[in-house]
């Protein structure tokens, strides 16, 4: 991978957006870079404390998980809250879907109470390193204020609402040369009418690389050869990074579920 750029440097381009978006966008990198006028708004974080028998959770083929944070002093166990933003239990399976080899989707829904609760393991915040690693980063400092919001990422790829680029040959608009402006392949593109990341996993808004998607789209970037793997052993969501083992192996169970041949999620 091509040198990336400091943490200081990243403090002097735009932010990425934090906020919870209308239409349940997966903003899986946090940042508390924005510049905002008095005090700036917190990110918004779905990971909150499974305590409440009257709080809604995200369960995933009929089980709630749970990690423990080592963070807090009283090591609470954290569980992806659902009362805000019923789409996140959506987005965590899409994003772990695209992120992690050989998994399918279990199904999910948000559901009140903590019964049928297990443990999956340790929360990990993304480090300093896990910043500088991820490929949006790069995306972000390259294209300036035409990279817009972040959709979902893991160390190879980064999914993201951009002003997409023109092509110098053809004069088309397009994400790959989006992704070619900063040095970076286009492997998947989605069409996005708004500055949020919609329910971009809906086949109705797949297009190609070299599609014609108007002023701003959802550019899929990879880092490396075109055709080499794009999905790995974890995934950054909403400040934290998540390991895809977490969700194949909690309580002897899946849930998300193992596939028999799993270099065809390759």
């Amino acid at each position: 991978m091509p040198g990336l750029p400091s943490l200081a440097l990243l403090c002097l381009s735009a932010a990425w957006e934090a906020d919870v978006d209308e239409l349940g966008g997966v903003n899986l990198l946090q940042s508390n870079l924005r510049a905002s006028v008095g005090a700036p708004k917190p990110p918004f974080d779905p990971l909150t404390r499974l305590e409440r028998e009257t709080g809604l959770y995200c369960r995933f083929g009929g089980q709630l998980p749970w990690w423990r944070s080592f963070q807090d002093a009283d090591r609470p166990k954290l569980a992806l809250g659902c009362s805000t933003k019923d789409s996140i239990c959506e987005e965590l399976a899409q994003a772990a879907q695209k992120s992690c080899a050989g998994v399918t989707i279990a199904e999910e829904e948000c559901v009140m109470g903590i019964e049928r609760d297990v443990s999956v393991g340790l929360l990990e915040h993304m480090s300093d390193d896990d910043r500088l690693a991820n490929p949006c980063l790069r995306l972000q400092h390259s294209l300036g204020s035409a990279f817009e919001t972040m959709c979902w990422g893991n160390d190879r790829s980064c999914g993201a609402v951009m002003k997409v680029q023109e092509d110098p040959e053809s004069g088309e608009v397009h994400c790959a040369a989006t992704c070619r402006a900063a040095g970076m392949v286009c492997v998947n593109t989605y069409n996005d009418v708004r500055r949020n990341c919609g329910r971009y996993w809906e086949p109705k808004y797949a297009k190609t690389c070299e599609s014609n998607v108007g002023h701003r789209g959802i550019c899929e970037c990879a880092v490396g050869e075109e055709d080499a793997p794009l999905k790995g052993d974890s995934f950054y969501f909403y400040g934290h990074k998540l390991l895809c083992e977490d969700f194949v192996k909690a309580g002897g169970g899946a849930l998300l579920q193992v596939k028999t041949n799993r270099t065809a999620a390759l």
